[in-house]
């Protein structure tokens, strides 16, 4: 499709519906929509893979985040420590780190930070505090009902990893590009196959490099948000028995048959908080039931996402506010840098565009500028 400018576009629907006046409103989000679709998806929405030799950050900064465009970057950690000493059997790391103690994640099914099935309650993980050989040879042994996954945010590498600092290193066009300064976070991500994220958004630039494994990301441009019934969600979180998990760390091959799911219960705060969250789930569209009232204003059938694969030695440049959900087929490691995003044009646009769809819907919106930011998570 071919696409006037923006003012242009606009223009001309409002002399061609100056009599339609009730109808207006929403061609003119319609139109707003797309010409911001027109430059921020990829061409023939296929995300491209092109070499860091060939890059810099001026090619960087102009091609790819500027244009809020996703891309796939090769040949750009290859000379990181990390990728010939941290193996998928997770020795090195449990040499190295040993009973250093790590935040993990733990939930029944894999899904952390998730709605429940019935689209009612928002849902985080149980987090508990383990020594990293105790999580390494839990996520090994895949004990049925009880998923680990390394995931803590807040630059969990900065402060629970300390001991690896020398084995990875900010990418330096990227970095340059940003602005040249130090990365908001840095976090580190392990897990396997039953670990999935839902869908959701950040508000930072991000630089997500894979260091062993493969990651399955579904993106969705920011120009989808209106279709996707973002709203807010009363908070919860699974609660495990503490001592029952220092029990497991003492014979982990024991009670492999046991289904520890049915230990989880979920527990609504006592402050009565609510989250923004996200209930269309484009891999896995039949896993909230279809009747939910959360879903009654979204339109999943109007959105479009695009699905790309990263691979060992791999990063994937993923620009703020766009939506993804990300999986692995197998046990991954993974380190990613999260950069400040810049609060322009095309947020302020997104924003307007977002807000008036929800006004017009007549979408809850009581959860308040805080707790939307804590739902803006990545996984």
């Amino acid at each position: 499709s071919v696409y006037l400018p923006l003012s242009l576009s606009l223009s001309h629907t409002m002399e061609s519906d100056s009599k339609q006046s009730f109808t207006s409103p929403n061609r003119s989000l319609s139109i707003l929509r797309e010409n911001i679709a027109s430059l921020v998806l990829p061409l023939h929405k296929k995300i491209p893979r092109v070499s860091a030799h060939e890059m810099s950050a001026l090619s960087f900064h102009r091609d790819y985040v500027s244009r809020n465009t996703p891309v796939i970057i090769t040949d750009a950690i290859g000379s990181w420590p990390a990728m010939k000493l941290w193996d998928q059997d997770l020795d090195y790391l449990t040499q190295k780190l040993g009973k250093q103690e790590v935040t993990v994640d733990f939930t029944p099914d894999g899904r952390g930070d998730s709605l429940t099935e019935d689209g009612k309650v928002f849902v985080e993980p149980s987090k508990h505090k383990l020594p990293f050989q105790t999580f390494a040879q839990l996520l090994k042994s895949r004990k049925k009902g009880l998923v680990t996954y390394l995931q803590h945010q807040n630059s969990n590498f900065s402060t629970e990893f300390k001991g690896l600092k020398n084995d990875i290193q900010p990418i330096r066009f990227a970095a340059e590009s940003f602005g040249d300064i130090e990365p908001d976070a840095v976090n580190i991500w392990i897990g396997d196959d039953r670990s999935v994220s839902s869908l959701h958004r950040d508000p930072y630039e991000n630089m997500y490099a894979v260091i062993q494994g493969q990651k399955t990301f579904t993106l969705l441009p920011p120009t989808d948000g209106p279709y996707l019934s973002e709203q807010a969600f009363p908070a919860a979180r699974y609660h495990l028995d503490k001592i029952q998990v220092s029990k497991l760390g003492e014979d982990y091959n024991a009670s492999t048959c046991i289904d520890f799911s049915k230990e989880f219960k979920i527990r609504q705060d006592d402050d009565k908080s609510q989250v923004h969250w996200i209930p269309v789930d484009p891999d896995y569209p039949n896993r909230i039931n279809r009747h939910a009232p959360c879903l009654k204003h979204a339109k999943a059938h109007l959105i479009s996402p695009i699905r790309c694969v990263v691979n060992r030695g791999e990063v994937l440049y993923l620009p703020s506010s766009w939506f993804h959900q990300v999986s692995q087929t197998q046990l991954t490691i993974a380190v990613n840098y999260w950069y400040d995003m810049h609060y322009g044009l095309t947020w302020s646009l997104l924003q307007y565009l977002e807000d008036s769809v929800r006004d017009r819907a007549g979408i809850d919106d009581d959860a308040g500028d805080d707790d939307e930011k804590k739902g803006d998570k990545i996984r």
